[in-house]
């Protein structure tokens, strides 16, 4: 946030999630993996430790949107849309 304001620019925190247990397992099983970067597990999802966003924030969740819905809902959302 404080680049955005030095940059004198917006900000947004968009989380984006997939509240789809199985579907998110099979994006992550199924992900082409990068090479420069290991290679992210199911296990790794699940044992995360994840806290609740407690900012505001635009909450996006992909399980049954395409992704240019989820990139209309982002701009729609956004100050000054």
């Amino acid at each position: 946030m404080d680049v955005a304001r030095r940059a004198g620019v917006s900000f947004a925190n968009v989380e984006v999630l997939c509240s789809d247990t199985a579907e998110h397992r099979r994006r992550i099983e199924t992900r082409a993996q990068a090479s420069a970067w290991r290679s992210v597990t199911w296990q790794d999802v699940v044992m995360r430790e994840y806290h609740q966003w407690i900012s505001p924030r635009i909450a996006i969740d992909t399980a049954h949107v395409s992704v240019q819905d989820a990139v209309a809902a982002i701009r729609s959302s956004l100050p000054g849309a």
